[in-house]
Order: structure tokens, then sequence, then C-alpha cells
């Protein structure tokens, strides 16, 4: 029920999801679903930079200083 884990920075996706529809706001929930995809999508640009470009350069000076 949570596959990004947001539980462990203390955000909780259920928590929120069942107050909204107790309110009826539909937009709401679609809104914040969407604000969530978005930042999924950024951190794995993030990951997907770090792991293409930043790591192997990192190798690639700790072996020529060393």
């Amino acid at each position: 029920s949570d596959p990004y884990n947001f539980t462990g920075s203390g955000f909780n996706p259920g928590r929120i999801e069942t107050k909204v529809f107790k309110n009826g706001n539909q937009s709401m929930i679609q809104d914040l679903h969407r604000k969530i995809n978005v930042k999924v999508a950024q951190t794995d640009s993030i990951y997907h930079h770090l792991t293409s470009e930043v790591t192997p350069l990192s190798n690639f000076l700790l072996k020529n200083i060393q």
C-alpha cells in the first residue's frame, strides 16, 4: 500500500486519502496523486543522472588520485 516508501519520511498518503474522500473532494486527491507522481519522476531522473554520470566520474577521479 506504500510502493514509494513515503511512510519512512513521515508522509502517509493513506491518511490523506481517507480524509479527502470523507470530504468528497475528488479533484484534491487527484491533484495530490499528480504531485506525488511528479516528485517520483524527478527522483528517478536525479537517480539516473547520479548513476550514469556522477558515479563513473567519482570512480575515475578516485582511481587517478590514489
